[in-house]
C-alpha cells in the first residue's frame, strides 16, 4: 500500500506547503508505477517512494509546525498578553515616540524578518534532496552557501532539482531546461563535447530514455547559464528523471578510451530501471 497526500502529513496551513506536497507524492510514485507496470523498471523500483517522500514530509510538518510557533513573537510586540484589546491601543503602542516604542519597533522588525522562514522561503520549498535506490550519490557532502531553508541552492547533483536556465531553441524561441526533460522519460543531458553519450543513447534504443545536446542548434545555451550551472563538463552528462529530478551525473569523460556505453548501462540497471 502506498499512502500520500495530507493523510501522511496533517500539519496547519502556515507556510502554505499541502497542495504543493499531496501533488509532488501523486508525481513522484505516478511515474514509477508505470515503468513498473510496462516492464521497464524492477519493483524494487517502488521502494524509493517512501525513502524519498517520508522525508520531505517530515520537513513540511516541521516548518509549518514552526511558523505557526513564531507568530508569538508578534503577539508579543502587539500586546495581546499586556491588555491590549483594540487597533487603536495597539497603533498607540506601535507609534509611541518615546523608548518603549522605540524598542517595540525593533522588535515588530525582529517579528517580521522571522516571518520570512514562512513567506520567502524557496529553500523550503525547492531544496528536496532524494536519497533512495534510483539515485546515484555522490559521496561528498553538500555545502549550502546560504540559509537553506530561505534560499534556493541549484545544482545537478543526483538527487535534486534539475535547475532551471533559459536556452534557445531551434524555432528560435526561450526554452526552459525543465522543459526538456519528463513527459515520462529519463532524460540524458550532456554537451556538444559529449557525443559518446548521445550515440550510447541512441544504440541502447530504450523506450524510457531521451538524449539532449545542450550547445547544439536545437538547444543553444546563449546565455551561458546551463553551463554556469551544470556543473559538470560539457562531456559529461546529467541523467535527469521523468519528475525532473537528477538520478546520476558524469563530471568529465573527455578520455578517449571511455566506455559508454557500458558506463550507461550500468548506471541505467543501477537505478532499477531493466535494460
Amino acid at each position: 500500500m502506498f499512502c500520500g497526500g495530507d493523510a501522511v502529513h496533517r500539519h496547519p496551513p502556515s507556510s502554505g506547503l499541502g497542495s504543493n506536497t499531496c501533488m509532488q507524492d501523486a508525481f513522484n510514485l505516478g511515474w514509477k508505477l508505470a515503468y513498473v507496470v510496462k516492464g521497464w523498471a524492477a519493483p524494487s523500483l517502488l521502494d524509493s517512494y517512501t525513502a524519498e517522500r517520508a522525508p520531505v514530509g517530515k520537513q513540511i510538518v516541521a516548518r509549518a509546525n514552526q511558523s505557526r510557533f513564531d507568530y508569538k513573537y508578534l503577539k508579543e510586540v502587539f500586546g495581546f498578553d499586556n491588555g491590549v484589546t483594540t487597533q487603536k491601543q495597539m497603533l498607540e503602542r506601535i507609534f509611541a515616540e518615546d523608548e518603549q516604542g522605540a524598542e517595540i519597533r525593533q522588535k515588530l522588525f525582529e517579528a517580521l524578518e522571522i516571518k520570512n522562514f514562512e513567506f520567502n522561503a524557496q529553500g523550503v520549498e525547492l531544496n528536496q534532496r532524494y536519497s533512495s535506490n534510483t539515485v546515484i550519490a555522490e559521496s561528498e557532502p553538500e555545502i549550502f552557501e546560504k540559509d537553506e531553508q530561505l534560499y534556493l541552492q541549484a545544482t545537478t547533483r543526483p538527487g535534486a532539482k534539475v535547475p532551471h536556465t533559459w536556452l534557445i531553441n531551434a524555432k528560435g524561441q526561450k526554452q526552459s531546461t525543465l522543459d526538456i526533460t519528463g513527459k515520462g522519460r529519463f532524460t540524458l543531458r550532456t554537451g556538444l563535447s559529449g557525443k559518446g553519450w548521445k550515440q550510447a543513447a541512441e544504440a541502447l534504443d530504450l523506450p524510457y530514455l531521451d538524449v539532449t545536446q545542450i550547445g547544439s542548434r536545437d538547444y543553444r545555451d546563449v546565455y551561458g547559464t546551463w553551463n554556469a550551472k551544470s556543473e559538470i563538463h560539457e562531456s559529461g552528462a546529467v541523467l535527469v528523471r521523468p519528475d525532473g529530478y537528477v538520478a546520476w551525473r558524469y563530471q568529465d569523460s573527455t578520455n578517449k578510451a571511455f566506455d559508454y556505453e557500458n558506463t550507461l548501462k550500468a548506471v541505467l540497471k543501477q537505478v532499477q530501471l531493466v535494460i
